[in-house]
């Protein structure tokens, strides 16, 4: 058996704290993108693990509150234009993502309600967070909370899973995905990448990283064990930030 050094997903109930009468609505909006992850991935990787995240999350919660789950449809669609010239990628403007989240969810805010975003990909962070804040100070009985799946305390967990925290199409992605599709273990090699630290800033992931994936090591695990083991670790990271956050800003809601 794998045994690693990281808290696995709890058994206990953890959302009675989301319980508030308060509370009238969590609306749940999975983001993903839709870009080249190699040759042995999906072009929806990150949609596909935004929505299965997304998913199982409402599937533990909703027994405690499930006429105030609404999981919408995943947005396969983000910024992508670093992965430009890459095949199999489709990707929309900084202005155009903006706009269209931004209506999106003033469409749907309702008075005492939480919009939460699970977002996926890399690339649409910087601006879900101008959106979540642009949103919250012009909303007062309504709040978006951007909820990233790669924080830091899983970051050091692909660490020692993977060896490291491979940035895309790598080890933590082909182990996601062989979980989900029920595969086998394997494994297949990278190109050879030219290093240079910083280079995603200024250049286009072609110009480096020629077969899409963007990783140190040579060699991508795709493990359906490991992506398990980091699937409920995700999940735990995301009960443990509803459950202490959710509450505490519900209760300053404006009536």
């Amino acid at each position: 058996d794998l045994v690693i050094g990281v808290r696995i997903l709890s058994r206990a109930p953890v959302c009675k704290r989301l319980m508030n009468k308060k509370l009238k609505n969590i609306f749940i909006l999975p983001i993903g993108s839709y870009e080249y992850h190699g040759a042995n991935l999906p072009p929806d990787t990150d949609s596909i693990i935004a929505n299965r995240i997304a998913v199982d999350f409402v599937d533990k919660i909703k027994k405690k509150i499930s006429n105030r789950i609404i999981l919408l449809p995943s947005l396969n669609f983000g910024l992508s234009y670093e992965h430009s010239g890459l095949p199999q990628t489709i990707y929309i403007s900084h202005i155009t993502f903006y706009n269209f989240v931004s209506e999106l969810l003033h469409s749907i805010a309702d008075k005492n309600s939480i919009l939460l975003i699970i977002n996926a990909h890399g690339g649409n962070t910087h601006t879900l967070s101008a959106i979540e804040a642009d949103f919250n100070y012009t909303h007062n009985n309504c709040k978006t909370i951007v909820f990233s799946l790669y924080p830091i305390e899983i970051k050091k967990m692909c660490s020692e899973l993977f060896g490291e925290f491979d940035v895309h199409a790598g080890s933590v992605e082909a182990s996601l995905i062989a979980f989900y599709q029920n595969k086998t273990k394997h494994k297949y090699s990278r190109l050879e990448s030219k290093k240079i630290s910083g280079s995603l800033r200024f250049f286009k992931t072609k110009d480096f990283y020629p077969d899409g994936i963007i990783k140190e090591l040579p060699i991508v695990i795709a493990d359906p064990q490991k992506g398990k083991i980091l699937h409920d670790a995700i999940l735990n990271n995301l009960y443990d930030f509803s459950n202490e956050l959710l509450p505490k800003i519900t209760k300053f809601l404006s009536k």
